[in-house]
């Protein structure tokens, strides 16, 4: 039995656009702004990095002309990480619906029955990062909402995919013009292991209905764009859009990042990394690093301290752990997670992939300490000596981390280790900046299908497609 829908979770309030009586289907009147259906599964209070973009966007629309109404997912339950002080963020005046999600592990014992788990169990490793059991109660309850009111536009955010198959049947059933947003790559990611050539394949063809449905296509960093473009385009970006993940200037004006979290003691030189460290990503570099400084003498083991937060179970820690000198602490609340990093001496960035900027880096920028990425020559080594925000150095040069520490530490006990980050170029990265971007690309694509085949459909009224709203069918 799927959760209860829960509608108007907080009191709707008219964007400024939109004044006057509303005639029935879509409102935009050319002028820029108006209504979105924005469709993620992700949204608080659940956590995880992801959803800081989708709660950015729908914080700052409403400056720029357009009113967000939310549909997504339970509000809890499930394998994802919850942060219930997110629910904090959520202002007066944003519309958000939920509705229920398939109970996969009851959905497979009546497949066991019918003797069907195996074929299914053989699709489901096609299906990383998709949540599939929330497409038809998203659908059905997107529908729902599109009836209710007027809307313009349909945005979508992966992962996980589910959101984009449900703005992609929601297009199609209305003909509304559609904007998905990639937060990750799916098919083309080179760090996702498939079982077979087969199951790519499949993914690669999914994500390739998704591209050529939409309107728009969105990514977060202009070496996704390219691909993108190049495997689903010809190579043509006319659709493609680049906005980067950033961060929420009122996160981060607590002052002085000195006295921001308990967890960072001031006797320590603390390097500290914030998030998850999975995959292919390695922090052993660093270890073997911070081994040879404290077996040389360049740093006393009872003055550094390595903090990891959040999923870090692929660090070993070689006995540093034991020593004092290495200490994990659980998944924290965003708001305490940005404390620990506004409070670091030195902040960790490991990325194996040299077109996927992880998330995190705009937050370690937003917070002014200086940052040691251990990345390969790309998308993140560009954002990072882009803002003077600190160092890049290979993940496995063990010797140049640990002179780069050496020197950090050196600086640190003569209280001279600062930041050098250009405030100009982390200002261009705040949500409000970006979201202004967004708002740009709403307004682009509800121009140019005016002038398109779109045109007839909200000229005659309601989206095509969406018959009288029967209270019924709302079950």
């Amino acid at each position: 039995m799927p959760a209860p829908v829960e509608r108007n979770v907080l009191h709707a309030s008219r964007a400024a656009p939109h004044t006057g009586e509303e005639a029935p289907g879509a409102s935009f009147d050319g002028g820029g702004g108006g209504r979105a259906l924005l469709v993620s599964f992700r949204f608080p209070p659940q956590g995880g990095v992801g959803v800081h973009r989708i709660a950015g966007f729908t914080k700052y629309l409403p400056q720029y002309g357009w009113e967000p109404h939310v549909l997504t997912g339970p509000a809890q339950g499930g394998r994802h990480l919850e942060d219930p002080t997110l629910l904090g963020a959520l202002q007066d005046g944003w519309q958000v619906t939920r509705s229920g999600h398939m109970n996969t592990k009851a959905a497979m014992r009546w497949l066991r029955r019918l003797r069907l788990d195996r074929p299914v169990r053989m699709l489901t490793p096609c299906f990383p990062m998709m949540d599939a059991g929330w497409i038809p109660h998203g659908y059905r309850v997107g529908l729902r909402v599109l009836r209710e009111r007027p809307f313009d536009l349909i945005w979508s955010s992966s992962y996980p995919m589910a959101s984009h198959f449900v703005a992609y049947l929601l297009k199609r059933k209305t003909g509304l013009p559609w904007v998905a947003d990639y937060r990750d790559e799916w098919s083309l990611r080179p760090v996702l292991q498939w079982p077979t050539p087969l199951h790519r394949a499949v993914a690669r063809r999914l994500d390739r209905l998704v591209t050529e449905a939409a309107d728009r296509v969105v990514t977060t960093s202009p070496a996704h764009t390219e691909s993108f473009a190049r495997a689903f385009s010809g190579g043509d970006g006319a659709r493609y859009r680049t906005i980067t993940n950033g961060f929420d200037e009122d996160d981060f004006r607590n002052g002085d990042g000195r006295t921001a979290s308990p967890l960072v003691r001031a006797d320590r030189f603390t390097v500290a990394h914030v998030g998850t460290l999975n995959g292919g990503r390695s922090a052993d570099g660093l270890i073997a690093a911070v081994q040879s400084l404290i077996a040389w003498g360049r740093v006393p083991a009872d003055r550094i301290e390595l903090l990891f937060v959040g999923n870090t179970k692929a660090v070993e820690d070689l006995g540093l752990e034991s020593r004092g000198v290495l200490r994990r602490v659980e998944y924290l609340p965003h708001r305490e997670a940005v404390g620990v990093m506004a409070a670091a001496d030195v902040l960790l960035l490991v990325n194996d992939e040299r077109e996927n900027i992880l998330a995190k880096t705009f937050e370690y920028l937003a917070a002014g300490r200086p940052i040691l990425a251990l990345a390969p020559p790309g998308a993140t080594a560009e954002v990072v000596e882009g803002a003077r925000a600190g160092a890049v150095l290979d993940p496995a040069d063990a010797e140049g981390i640990a002179d780069h520490l050496a020197g950090s530490f050196r600086r640190w006990r003569a209280g001279r280790l600062r930041s050098h980050v250009d405030p100009e170029v982390i200002r261009g990265y705040s949500r409000r900046a970006l979201t202004q971007r967004l708002a740009a690309v709403f307004d682009d694509t509800m121009k140019e299908t005016r002038q398109g085949p779109f045109a007839s459909k909200v000229e005659s009224g309601a989206p095509a497609g969406l018959e009288t709203h029967s209270p019924e069918e709302d079950v």
